[in-house]
């Protein structure tokens, strides 16, 4: 008719996401290699503190535990652990240096961070997670940590085709996200504002493709 516009599903005017391949499985033998791994998590105090607070059941006593893991730490404490790999580490992602020329660069003149000093960065990553105080912080220590991985472990990952220092990660123990969880939503009353819960039929359709979608809301 005249005048009327024309109404088209709304499926025809979205994207549909499509999977071309499927996702490439990490190898258990692997984790070692592809991960910066906290060896030492076990003896750690935020392994303490999260103990003790799984027993007192008291978000309050884990947060002031958390406060004395660390002493208001900036980017120049976190240098002052090991100045060298902090400097070798910050030229590195500068120039976006590949996991090649680290390797070899280190065999020069770089020794690699001690036992004691890798703890203590994991001790101040975990503050800075629970804290969230800054992220040039954590940003200096996840460099330190990804650049000693690299310096320890050139050879294996070359060999195993990882070339380039955002392909290594992290490991954050699972017993640590939960207690992050428990941290920052302790209080939530349940509802956010725009977002509102699937039932188990919208589900099901938004596993197979986005189908309607209605403004400000997820």
């Amino acid at each position: 008719m005249k005048g009327t516009p024309h109404k088209l599903p709304i499926k025809t005017d979205l994207f549909n996401f499509v999977t071309f391949r499927s996702p490439e499985q990490l190898k258990y033998d692997e984790r070692n290699i592809r991960f910066v791994i906290d060896n030492s998590f076990g003896n750690s105090s935020i392994a303490t503190a999260i103990e003790k607070e799984s027993k007192a059941k008291s978000s309050e006593s884990f947060k002031n535990q958390i406060q004395s893991l660390s002493d208001n730490p900036n980017v120049q404490t976190i240098r002052n652990i090991n100045p060298s790999v902090f400097d070798f580490a910050n030229n590195a992602y500068k120039s976006k240096s590949s996991v090649e020329l680290i390797y070899q660069q280190s065999l020069e003149n770089i020794n690699s961070l001690t036992l004691e000093e890798v703890n203590q960065l994991f001790q101040e990553l975990y503050y800075q997670i629970f804290t969230n105080q800054s992220t040039y912080v954590r940003q200096a220590i996840t460099q330190m940590l990804i650049v000693n991985h690299a310096i320890n472990n050139g050879a294996i990952l070359l060999e195993k085709g990882i070339l380039k220092l955002m392909d290594i990660k992290i490991e954050i123990k699972e017993i640590v996200i939960e207690q992050l969880r428990k941290v920052n939503y302790s209080v939530c009353g349940g509802t956010t504002e725009g977002v509102q819960s699937l039932g188990i039929a919208d589900f099901r359709r938004v596993e197979q493709e986005v189908c309607c979608y209605v403004p400000s809301e997820v």
